[in-house]
């Protein structure tokens, strides 16, 4: 009797390093804890701009590469939106201008989906994973590339001038304490949870009707205060989060635990996808 085809996990990235890396990373390790229970389908979106399509084509190539089973499906070009409201409208537009094709894709697939993991941009497809009687989960990604600059800033020479993006899971598992400076999106509510929730930071000042600007003076008291007694609180607490963050990936640990029945749920949930 032949064996019954492996379930496959399919993905749905926003084409950004940020995204797809760590999407696609993420479920790497599930695939690898859940000793190759499923394979791995990339569903892969023609970026807006040819910049964002050669790198895009270079993750593709390292990781078929890689003797892991993933697969990548090229979804169809669609033409991008004309009258988007801002960079943010932008992308979650032309991601979902994908949506059929995206549906084609899935009902296609010659084997059982386990789930379809959507970037954040991409939630509303959770209809079209409902429509096909498939699981979904909306993945929330972050950046390897923070963490990399925040184990080189100890040695550091030079003053460098960066923006800062979704730092605050780099920031605890390192036990850095900070003075958030919130830009756009979800990133000012990232700094109130920083400072008024887990009291791992010192708030900075931002005049939100000038773009976000900060005074020097203000810069020059959040950076004093950090270094200062008044922020000896915050140092104390980032190093017990740090404690904290470390321990829950350990094996046995609360993250490693949650890893592990993930990779079973989707095992178990995977279904051949209706039409």
């Amino acid at each position: 009797m032949a064996a019954p085809p492996t379930p496959t996990l399919v993905l749905l990235p926003e084409w950004g390093a940020g995204h797809l890396m760590s999407m696609l990373e993420s479920c790497k390790r599930l695939l690898l804890r859940g000793g190759r229970a499923f394979s791995i389908t990339l569903l892969v979106m023609r970026p807006p701009t040819a910049q964002a399509t050669s790198q895009v084509e270079e993750h593709v190539r390292r990781e078929a590469a890689s003797g892991l089973d993933i697969r990548f499906h090229r979804l169809p070009a669609v033409d991008p939106p004309a009258d988007a409201a801002g960079v943010e409208d932008f992308i979650a537009r032309y991601i979902q201008l994908h949506a059929p094709h995206v549906r084609d894709a899935v009902a296609g697939m010659p084997c059982p989906v386990a789930a379809l993991v959507l970037d954040l941009f991409a939630a509303p497809m959770v209809d079209v994973a409902r429509g096909l009687g498939v699981p979904s989960y909306v993945f929330m990604s972050s950046t390897g590339a923070m963490l990399a600059l925040m184990l080189h800033l100890p040695v550091l020479h030079r003053v460098v001038t960066v923006g800062f993006d979704e730092l605050d899971g780099e920031l605890l598992w390192h036990g850095i304490p900070m003075a958030p400076w919130p830009l756009y999106a979800e990133q000012h509510l990232n700094a109130f949870e920083l400072v008024a929730d887990m009291g791992v930071a010192v708030p900075l000042k931002v005049d939100r009707k000038r773009d976000n600007f900060v005074e020097a003076t203000e810069l020059e008291r959040a950076v004093r205060c950090l270094m200062g007694e008044e922020g000896r609180k915050a140092r104390e607490k980032a190093a017990e989060m740090r404690d904290v963050c470390r321990k829950a990936v350990e094996n046995g640990g609360s993250s490693d635990a949650a890893l592990q029945r993930l990779s079973e749920a989707l095992h178990d949930g995977a279904v051949p996808p209706t039409i």
